[in-house]
Parts: C-alpha cells; structure tokens; sequence
C-alpha cells in the first residue's frame, strides 16, 4: 500500500472490513496494525500512541484499535451506539471532535469516506 497524502491535524484509523486490519495514520505516515496481532499494536507511531491513550488511559492499545473497529462496522451498518458502551462514546465524541478520521479500505489499495 502506498503513502497517503493527508492533513497532519488529525490521526486517521483506515479501516479494512475483509481482513480486519487497521491502518493508523500519523503526520502522513500510513503503518498497519493487524488486530489479531497486538504486538504489532505496540509500534504505534507516538501522536498515534498518544492519541490512543487520551481515549482510555486503562485499555490495552490492542483493546482500543478493536474498538475502533467495531465502532466503524456499527457505523457503516447504520446502527446506534449502545447507550452503556462507554468506550464507543468516547471513540464517537472523539470522531465528533474532528480529532479521529475513519475510512475504509477496499481491494487494499483504495481509500474512501
């Protein structure tokens, strides 16, 4: 996959719903995290890492990028977020914010809203 121009303000999760990976994206660096592998979670670039721990200081980075995750399959399905689900509303107020971008990924190489 190859670099991606993008705005530095922001840290972007690039979502791919077939292999289940995501791809964190920091000051344009693009590096992937395949969440069946949390030590690959460990490499995050440090705005990416920081910007996980401002979510939730107590969870696993690994626990967060699922999260993440599901909050974007929750949202491409149309659906509501529990109203008990604590960390997914402070992954919402984050994307609500503009401090969080989430796109997909399809084929592998193409990007979109």
């Amino acid at each position: 996959m190859t670099a991606i121009q993008s705005p530095t303000h922001y840290t972007g999760i690039y979502v791919n719903d077939v292999w289940q990976n995501c791809y964190l994206l920091s000051k344009d660096l693009l590096t992937s995290y395949d969440l069946a592998d949390s030590e690959s979670v460990m490499h995050c670039p440090l705005q990416a890492e920081y910007f996980l721990l401002q979510i939730e200081p107590a969870i696993s980075r690994h626990q967060i990028l699922l999260d993440i995750y599901r909050y974007a399959q929750i949202c491409a399905a149309g659906q509501k977020i529990p109203a008990h689900d604590q960390l997914l509303k402070s992954v919402a107020e984050v994307v609500a914010a503009g401090e969080l971008r989430i796109f997909k990924v399809r084929d592998g190489h193409d990007i979109y809203d």
